[in-house]
């Protein structure tokens, strides 16, 4: 049996050591974690001003704009780039500015970016701590694996559900939420004050704390994109379930409402309002419009 000669290159082969990171389509990758190169930051932030001076001179429009940034987002995401992806997301606004009515034709890549824009104000340690609850992990698990105490775990729980980013029934049991919620006379009762209410060894400060901090939430002001996934959701999908079309156009005009005024912030009853009597988005009648089908009663149906 014959043997192929061959030799290895002795400049092109080498051992590669992986403390020092090897350079793989626009990462570098290391033993643990993976990072984009300096050069592909570079030629991103480039093309980036390249984006912004052919936006000001109406070469290229929006919609191309959200495409090609939302591509790149997706590129970046292989890598350990959170706080990266975080700082150009939370900038997207201010770079290309509305300056006329765009046109809506991929709305899920509008809605998937302006959920990201939202999502950027939020801290990255709270994410991160989010991003373990996702994972199934418990508080002491976190805490361990953070290197933190599982106080600061929950301060960043309460602050998650003050933002809705997360559920009080994924962090406790419900009896325990609607126990505290019963005792709780005011937003701005003190801690001990709820604590003596319950009567309840079980409960935690911590978790009272957590069901306070969702219950301010809603009396404070929130995120045009918030509600507007809200009304969607409670409002959209139960009137109109069975008028696919008219869902796909609302949701079209929704994305151009934010696009348009992505800073706008209301409280519940202003953002109806608002929907309602000076937006011509929802074209039920007024009755229909401002009715509240209940989950049971769309179940029903």
């Amino acid at each position: 049996q014959s043997k192929l000669l061959l030799e290895l290159h002795p400049e092109k082969s080498k051992i590669l050591l992986l403390d020092q990171g090897v350079g793989f389509l626009g990462f570098k990758i290391f033993y643990h974690y993976k990072i984009l190169t300096a050069k592909n930051k570079r030629k991103f932030r480039n093309k980036l001003k390249s984006m912004r001076k052919d936006y000001q001179s109406e070469k290229i429009d929006r919609e191309k704009i959200v495409e090609k940034f939302e591509g790149w987002l997706a590129h970046a995401s292989n890598a350990n780039t959170y706080k990266y992806r975080k700082y150009i997301t939370s900038k997207f606004n201010q770079y290309f500015p509305v300056k006329k009515e765009p046109q809506i034709i991929q709305v899920k890549k509008h809605e998937n970016l302006n959920k990201k824009i939202d999502d950027s104000k939020t801290q990255f340690t709270q994410q991160k701590t989010l991003y373990f609850i996702n994972k199934g992990l418990s508080i002491k698990e976190i805490a361990e694996q953070r290197g933190l105490k599982e106080g600061t775990i929950w301060e960043h729980i309460a602050n998650l559900a003050e933002h809705h980013q997360i559920k009080l029934s994924r962090i406790m049991q419900t009896w325990k939420v609607h126990k505290i919620k019963e005792s709780t006379h005011n937003i701005n009762d003190k801690l001990t004050e709820i604590k003596k209410r319950i009567n309840e060894p079980e409960i935690t400060f911590n978790e009272i704390n957590c069901v306070l901090a969702n219950s301010r939430a809603k009396q404070k002001k929130q995120s045009l994109h918030y509600y507007v996934e809200w009304y969607k959701k409670v409002n959209c999908r139960r009137k109109c379930y069975f008028n696919k079309k008219q869902r796909t156009e609302c949701r079209a005009k929704f994305q151009l409402l934010e696009s348009k005024c992505p800073e706008m912030k209301f409280t519940k009853n202003e953002f109806l309002d608002f929907i309602h009597n000076k937006t011509s988005i929802c074209v039920l009648p007024e009755s229909e419009k401002n009715s509240f089908v209940s989950w049971q009663e769309f179940n029903n149906k």
